[in-house]
C-alpha cells in the first residue's frame, strides 16, 4: 500500500515509520500497514457528522487503533475513554496522543466484550493492522487480552456518545448493551463475521438498538463487507 496517497507526510522517521498529518493532527504511522488509510478513513466515514460531538460529551471509543478518532474527538468533547487491545496499536496510540498534546483521553489497553475476563485476539499479520479480531480465524496466531464488559464501561464512565469499530465483537456485546444514557451511536458492522451465523446476532443487535434510538440509519445486510450504522435519540 502506498502510504503517501492518503495523507501528507511531514517527516520520514526510518524505513518503517513516518509522521503524517491530516485535518490539523499529526500521527506516527507504520509505512507497511494501513495506518495512513486509517488516518484518512476516520474523517470520512461519518463519525463526526453523526455523533454530533460537543464540549460536554463523554465519548467511548471501542477500537481506538492508533488513536486517530480519539485524538480528533477529544478536541470537540469533555473526555474520550478509548479501548485498544492490540499491543502495537496501543503503543502507537499512546505516542500519537502525546504527539498531539491531548490531555483528555483515557486510553485503556483492553478489548470491549459482552463479559469481563480474558479473550483471544486473532492477529492479522499482513497489511491490515487494524483487522485483528476476537473471532477465531484459521491460520492466525492469537494472543490473550483483557476484556471489559461494555455495560460495565457504560456504568463506570456514564458516556453519552458511543463509537464502535472492533472487527466483529460488536455482534456480541451490542445484543445486550444498556444504552439508556447514550444519545448518539456510530458503529461499523462487520458482515464479514456476521455471515457465520447467517446474521442472527446482527438482527439481535439491531433489535436491541431499536429499544433505545428512534432515528437509525441501517446498513444493508451483506456477506463480505463492513458498513456503518448510525443511531440517535431525538
Amino acid at each position: 500500500m502506498d502510504y503517501t496517497k492518503y495523507v501528507k507526510i511531514e517527516k520520514e522517521i526510518d524505513n518503517n515509520y513516518a509522521i503524517a498529518s491530516n485535518k490539523g493532527y499529526k500521527f506516527k504511522i507504520r509505512k507497511n500497514k494501513i495506518d495512513a488509510f486509517t488516518c484518512k478513513e476516520v474523517f470520512g466515514c461519518g463519525y463526526f457528522k453523526h455523533l454530533e460531538l460537543d464540549k460536554n460529551d463523554v465519548v467511548i471509543d471501542v477500537g481506538a487503533n492508533i488513536g486517530v478518532f480519539a485524538i480528533a474527538a477529544a478536541d470537540k468533547c469533555r473526555e474520550v475513554i478509548a479501548f485498544e487491545p492490540d499491543p502495537a496499536n496501543y503503543r502507537l496510540a499512546q505516542e500519537n496522543i502525546q504527539l498531539n498534546k491531548i490531555k483528555n483521553i483515557r486510553l485503556i489497553h483492553g478489548a470491549v466484550a459482552e463479559h469481563n475476563g480474558d479473550i483471544e485476539l486473532y492477529l492479522n499479520s499482513g497489511v491490515c493492522s487494524d483487522c485483528h479480531s476476537t473471532f477465531k480465524i484459521r491460520g492466525r496466531k492469537s494472543i490473550k487480552v483483557k476484556a471489559i464488559s461494555l455495560n460495565d464501561i457504560i456504568s463506570r464512565y456514564n458516556p453519552n456518545k458511543l463509537k464502535i469499530d472492533c472487527e466483529g465483537e460488536e455482534l456480541k456485546f451490542m445484543r445486550t448493551a444498556n444504552m439508556n444514557n447514550i444519545r448518539n451511536l456510530a458503529m461499523e458492522v462487520h458482515f464479514t463475521y456476521s455471515k457465520r451465523d447467517k446474521h442472527e446476532n446482527y438482527y439481535k443487535c439491531k433489535s436491541n438498538i431499536e429499544k433505545y434510538f428512534n432515528k437509525i440509519k441501517y446498513p444493508k445486510v451483506q456477506d463480505k463487507f463492513s458498513k456503518m450504522m448510525f443511531a440517535k435519540k431525538i
